[in-house]
Order: structure tokens, then C-alpha cells, then sequence
């Protein structure tokens, strides 16, 4: 009975055993199901994790994208407006100024072509208007022109007298050479020069025609001397400025003529004293014929003293 009692226990401890052993194998199994579980949800989990992570990166990175786009479009469109701004305000203020720049240009040149046919139209009057007054002008470089005077009397042409005029950067003109007779006061004449061309070129003109004019006079008186009486001769200097002879009328009348030329301007004597000179050598001077003397030609005035002298062929009184 001991020994049955015993095999119970034992078997009752083995079934136990057995039991223990079932339970712990199916714990085994469980605990290894839930391992797996475990590992597998753990991967889902991990899984999850890094695509949620990838995703949230992902999505992050997009929006920095789309702030990037953003910003470049918004960047594009704001040079892409202050491109056409800037071309516009250009377009408003430059192309008026250039449009303006163009046309002042075109004016420039139409006004300098103007001013220069104008001025060579002047030019080429004032040369004609000089030519037909005596004065002529010779351009001889950039700088430098010559000047001609040519001297008249009664219709005649005599001699021409040349100036040389340097023209300066300063818009001054001097005069450098010149063929002008002696007793012409050229040191008057290039003070007038620094203030008035055109009446220094009247000036000379005048100066030289005027000498011109009292030399043909008493040239003329001279050859009527020399053709009625040629004892009698004209007694003068080189500038004619005083004219002295002694003539005769058809009536008999013997006069002694003497002229002075204060005025180198002029063809006309400033003072003039004619006397009547009788046979026993007295003289009675005769004021009356003066005044004829300082208004008109030589040859002319002595008609009032019963003098005729005809003018030289070619010449008309």
C-alpha cells in the first residue's frame, strides 16, 4: 500500500510535471507568438516611424520647396516689374531727351548750314558791295586775308594799294603789311582796327582815294600849264596836301592859286587864297572865287576865273 500510494504520488507528480511542462511550452509558444508579434510590430513600428519621418522630411522639404518656388516667383516677377518700370521711366524720360538730343542735333546742323550759306551769302554781298566800293577781299589762309583797295577818279581806275590783316584767336585782327603811302596815318588806322573793321577798311579806302583825287587834279592843272604856258608848272609834295601855281585867263588875267589840304580825307582843299596879280606885281585877293575853290575840283573852280580846262580824253567832268 506504500509502495502504491508512492507510484500514485509519482504519477500524479509527473502528470503535474507534465502539465508544467505542456504550460510552459505553450507559454514558450506564446511568448515566442508575441516576440514575433513584438519584432513585427516593432518593424511596423520602425517602419512607420521612418516613413512617417521620410514623410514628414519629405513634406518639409517640400514646403521649403514651394517657399523657394515661391520666392523665386515672387523674386522673378518683382525684377521682371522693375525691369519694365525702369524701362518705362527710360522709355518716359530718355527717349524725350534723346528725341530731344536728335532734334536739337538736327537743328544744330540745319542751323549751322543756314548760318553758314548765310554767312558765305553775306560774304560774297559784302565782297561785291566792297568790289563795287574799291575794297576787295583776298582770303589767304586760316588765319590771314589780304586787302585790296582800288582808287578811282572820274570814272578812271588807277593804282591798288594791298593790306595784309591777321586774324587772331581772340576774334582781334591787326594789320601786318601794307603798301599804303606814307603820309597815311596807319598808327589812327590800326587803333580803329581794334574796334571796327569795316570802317578801318572804309577809312583806308577813303584815305587813298582822296590822295587820288587831288594828285589827278593838279596832274591835270599841270598838263594845261604845260600845254598854254610852259614856264608855269604846279608845285605840290608827295601827299598833294598843299597845291601852289600861277595860271592865266583868256581875258589877260594873271592869278596866283594856292591850296591847302588840311584834311588828307578829302579831294577838297581846307583853305584856299587866290589872288589877282596885276601887271606892276600888286595882288588883290578875290574871295569870292575861294569859296568856288573849296567846293569843287580844281579844274572846275578856276571856270570862275575865266579859266577853261578840258578834262583828259576818257574823263567826264
Amino acid at each position: 500500500e506504500q509502495g502504491v500510494g508512492m507510484a500514485a504520488t509519482r504519477r500524479h507528480e509527473q502528470q503535474l510535471a507534465a502539465q508544467a511542462l505542456t504550460h510552459l511550452s505553450d507559454a514558450a509558444e506564446q511568448a515566442k507568438s508575441l516576440l514575433s508579434i513584438q519584432k513585427k510590430t516593432a518593424s511596423a513600428s520602425a517602419a512607420a516611424a521612418k516613413e512617417s519621418s521620410a514623410a514628414g522630411s519629405e513634406k518639409e522639404l517640400r514646403a521649403q520647396l514651394d517657399a523657394l518656388l515661391q520666392r523665386k516667383a515672387q523674386l522673378k516677377a518683382e525684377l521682371a516689374s522693375e525691369s519694365v518700370a525702369s524701362l518705362l521711366h527710360k522709355a518716359s524720360t530718355d527717349a524725350p531727351a534723346k528725341a530731344k538730343s536728335a532734334d536739337a542735333e538736327t537743328r544744330d546742323k540745319v542751323t549751322s548750314i543756314a548760318a553758314a550759306q548765310n554767312k558765305r551769302r553775306k560774304m560774297e554781298d559784302m565782297q561785291v558791295a566792297y568790289r563795287l566800293a574799291g575794297h576787295t577781299v583776298l582770303p589767304l589762309s586760316a588765319t590771314r586775308s589780304g586787302l585790296r583797295l582800288d582808287t578811282f577818279y572820274r570814272g578812271e581806275h588807277y593804282e591798288q594799294y594791298y593790306l595784309i590783316l591777321d586774324m587772331h584767336q581772340d576774334n582781334s585782327v591787326t594789320l601786318s603789311k601794307h603798301t599804303l603811302p606814307h603820309f597815311v596815318p596807319v598808327a589812327g588806322l590800326k587803333q580803329l582796327l581794334k574796334t571796327d573793321l569795316q570802317q578801318f577798311i572804309v577809312k583806308a579806302g577813303d584815305y587813298v582815294n582822296a590822295f587820288v583825287a587831288r594828285r589827278e587834279q593838279a596832274m591835270h592843272v599841270n598838263r594845261f600849264l604845260k600845254a598854254t604856258d610852259p614856264t608855269s608848272d604846279v608845285e605840290s609834295n608827295l601827299a598833294v596836301d598843299f597845291v601852289r601855281f600861277s595860271i592865266s585867263s583868256t581875258q589877260g588875267q594873271r592869278y596866283a592859286v594856292h591850296l591847302v589840304y588840311e584834311d588828307l580825307l578829302s579831294a577838297l582843299p581846307t583853305r584856299a587864297l587866290i589872288q589877282n596879280v596885276r601887271p606892276d606885281g600888286s595882288r588883290k585877293r578875290c574871295r569870292k572865287e575861294e569859296r568856288f575853290f573849296l567846293n569843287s575840283p580844281v579844274d572846275i573852280a578856276c571856270r570862275t576865273l575865266g579859266i577853261v580846262m578840258q578834262p583828259p580824253a576818257g574823263e567826264s567832268l
